[in-house]
């Protein structure tokens, strides 16, 4: 079945469709053809994956098929320009502050325990490559 941008923003329901083959097809659809290759030559040949998915903002199919599933695509055209990423949201500065103080609470109740068996535990120095060693 041939798949159509009409069909992204879909998620799962239209995964199963998006093959490598009929990916290949769509960029076809929309005019990514190398220049100088048969007609007569197989699609892989034919078609130009690598511009096809630059003006999708994506780099390989996978990223193709999360995009597609996802969101709403519009077909591009050769020399497109990749759409602009998102923009992440910025936290306030206080939420940024707080998670930050999270982060950096530690656990000090087992230091004791820890510090007791601190010379009891087995320390093996572990030879590395270039002269280096690890513990």
């Amino acid at each position: 079945m041939a798949i159509s941008f009409e069909m992204s923003g879909r998620g799962a329901e239209v995964e199963s469709m998006l093959t490598l083959e009929a990916v290949q097809n769509l960029a076809l659809s929309c005019g990514f053809v190398r220049a100088a290759v048969a007609a007569d030559k197989p699609l892989a040949q034919r078609c130009d994956m690598p511009a096809f998915f630059k003006a999708q903002g994506v780099t390989s199919l996978s990223g193709f098929k999360s995009a597609f599933c996802e969101t709403p695509l519009r077909a591009p055209t050769p020399g497109q320009a990749p759409p602009p990423k998102p923009a992440k949201s910025a936290a306030s500065p206080a939420a940024s502050a707080a998670a930050a103080a999270e982060k950096a609470a530690v656990d000090v109740s087992k230091y004791p325990g820890l510090a007791a068996s601190w010379s009891e535990r087995e320390w093996r120095i572990i030879p590395k490559p270039g002269g280096g060693a690890c513990v």
